[in-house]
This record gives structure tokens, sequence and C-alpha cells, in this order.
């Protein structure tokens, strides 16, 4: 069977298709691609939404500063944090105050060369490490699960001590605990 002159009906149909068909085809399908990418990206936020950040979330307020970009001293810089702390613990419904190099999900940190002892030879490894004070751990709700939050006697004591998370003593120390292990920077 022959449609009109000499064309059969499937020729003639992909004939039809004009520029707005082909146009509504392909909106149609860019639209498909993007309700499912937004679909999983909505889940995907959902989801890490869910995730235990490893802190507490509801009673912990973060105040960032930034004292390099006014070019204090060391001793400016110290005065100045010092100052900031005693007028954020003199606020009411205030329970604690610590202080951080790097907030947590900042998505910033300091790396830094650390030399471990394995039995009178030094072993290099690459950490990122965060610059905390006192109380830290009790203002962020993070449990200890060995050994001691810093004190303010900390600072004097020499050797320095450390707080290590698990991901690093399970790493640098699978065989015994990290307690009383040492580490110590490159001169």
């Amino acid at each position: 069977v022959t449609g009109g002159a000499g064309r059969s009906p499937v020729a003639a149909g992909f004939r039809r298709w004009s520029l707005r068909g082909v146009l509504v085809v392909v909106q149609v399908a860019v639209s498909s691609v993007l309700l499912v990418a937004t679909t999983l990206f909505v889940r995907s936020l959902w989801m890490a939404s869910q995730i235990d950040p490893g802190f507490d979330l509801d009673r912990v307020a973060i105040v960032e500063t930034d004292t390099g970009s006014r070019q204090l001293s060391e001793a400016e810089a110290a005065a100045y944090y010092r100052a900031a702390l005693s007028r954020l613990k003199s606020l009411p419904n205030v329970t604690a105050v610590s202080a951080a190099a790097v907030v947590p999900l900042s998505m910033n940190s300091i790396v830094t060369s650390l030399l471990v002892d394995r039995g009178g030879k030094d072993q290099p490894v690459t950490v990122n490490n965060n610059w905390i004070l006192p109380d830290y751990f009790r203002v962020m709700g993070i449990p200890l699960r060995t050994g001691r939050e810093f004190g303010e006697a900390d600072r004097l004591v020499k050797p320095r001590v450390a707080i290590v998370n698990e991901t690093f003593a399970r790493r640098l120390f699978p065989d015994r605990s990290a307690m009383g292990q040492r580490v110590r920077r490159p001169v």
C-alpha cells in the first residue's frame, strides 16, 4: 500500500515532524532529566541533614573573627581573644565558651607534618589539626573516648600534649593505645 505519490506511510509520517515538534520533544526530555536530578539532589540534602555531625548543633553558637586582617601582633591578638572570650562568658544563658582555629563544617583545615616515634625511628606523617582552647569538647558536646580535655596548665607544660581522633589513633597506632605515644613536629 502506498500513500499519495508513491511514498510509504512511514516516510510520510517522518516528514510531518516540524521544528516545533522537535523542540517540544527536546524540551520534555530536558525537563525530565532536570526533574530526576532535582529529586536526587533534594534526597541527598535530606540524607545529609540526618547525619550526626559529631557535635551538638542545638546548644552551640559559633562566632568567627579574623585578627589577621587587622595586622595585630601576636600579643595584641591574644589580648583581643581573651577580652572577646571574657565578654562572651558574661552573656546571659552562656554556660561555657571556648575557641578553635578551625570551625567544624567550615571546609577549612590546617595541615601539619608530624614525626611519629616508631621505637627510635621517626615516621613522617601529614595530618589535619586544629588549635583549641580548654573546654572545647564540652562546649561542642563532643564526647572523649579516653583521656582528658586540655587544661590551662597544658600551655606551660613540656612536652606538650595532644588530643587525637579515633582515625588518627587507628592509622598510626593500630596495635596499641594512642595514650602516651610520642609525636613531634619536624625541626
